[in-house]
């Protein structure tokens, strides 16, 4: 393949080519794309433009510090073995015989469920519900729910928000999932065109104190560290939520003798080769990254005697 080739228009997951409005939309692309049109816009040396050709989204507004994950409509299956999902033209739905449509999202370690949109052509004269349940690893139902969503009926496809309660957020254990379900007609007077699921404090989200926490000082009462004595640390619940993965710390060796080297590690884990900081008999300091495991318990070593401040100055979801 050449570089030219590189940046020409691909038509991308061809698994989703079903019906014939599929179809006409893959032609009317296919056309478009014809080797004169793609050289023409396509320059090996000229800039490669980074917008998307997508201009149109019903999704809502992007907040703040969430990361979303999706569901497309072909991501939904049938639950009953008699039904068969089809496609409608604006989503999918049961055909055969009425059955629930479910999907599942993975949830980020230490993720936060904060809302669920979902994007639903219901035609069919009356409220729909979709449910919205946590599925848990050894568990045969869907029994925790994180607030159903009621779908007004309306003639085109439309986006229904859901803000979950705190009592439901998370974080929630390993092994468990959400998962999405719809009643769909047989009809195709209900359509499931996709879901929406926003989370916060995961997914390696990183966010910043406005001041920073003191998560502990040895001349606060315990004294200097002795040489090659190893503490351990608990972080403070204002130092970050519960599921955090790591913290960024601000370390300090303070009144310390030559030579010193100092290590901070995850409680539970093996000490590390590698130093944090090393000290002498004058303040030294530095900014470093220290994974968080779920106890929030971390070990101090020092070689040589020393006072230690240490600070949290942001985390990691």
């Amino acid at each position: 393949m050449t570089e030219k080739d590189d940046h020409r228009p691909l038509l991308a997951r061809r698994e989703l080519i079903a019906g014939a409005g599929l179809l006409a939309g893959v032609a009317a692309s296919a056309a478009a794309s014809t080797p004169a049109a793609a050289a023409a816009g396509s320059a090996a040396d000229g800039p490669v433009s980074e917008a998307s050709p997508i201009i149109t989204t019903i999704a809502s507004p992007r907040l703040p510090g969430f990361v979303y994950r999706h569901a497309f409509m072909f991501d939904f299956s049938a639950e009953g073995s008699a039904s068969n999902r089809a496609w409608g033209g604006s989503g999918v739905y049961t055909a055969n015989a009425t059955s629930l449509l479910w999907a599942s999202v993975e949830i980020p370690a230490g993720a936060l469920i904060r809302d669920i949109e979902w994007y639903v052509r219901n035609n069919s004269g009356a409220t729909v519900t979709a449910i919205n349940r946590l599925w848990a690893a050894g568990t045969g139902t869907l029994g925790t729910g994180l607030g159903d969503t009621a779908i007004p009926a309306g003639p085109s496809i439309a986006a229904v928000r859901t803000v979950t309660t705190s009592t439901v957020w998370g974080p929630h254990p390993t092994g468990t999932k959400l998962a999405l379900g719809l009643r769909t007609p047989t009809d195709a007077s209900v359509q499931i065109n996709g879901v929406r699921v926003g989370f916060s404090h995961g997914a390696g989200e990183v966010a910043s104190l406005m001041t920073p926490v003191k998560a502990y000082d040895t001349r606060d009462g315990d004294g200097k560290f002795g040489k090659g004595e190893t503490r351990q640390i608990a972080l403070p619940a204002s130092a970050g939520p519960a599921g955090i993965t790591g913290v960024f710390v601000n370390v300090s060796a303070l009144d310390g003798q030559p030579k010193g080297r100092l290590k901070i590690w995850p409680n539970g884990f093996a000490e590390p080769g590698a130093v944090t900081l090393y000290y002498d008999d004058r303040p030294t300091g530095a900014y470093v990254f220290v994974p968080t495991p779920p106890t929030r318990l971390l070990n101090v070593k020092a070689t040589r005697p020393t006072h230690v401040s240490i600070n949290v100055v942001s985390w990691v979801g």
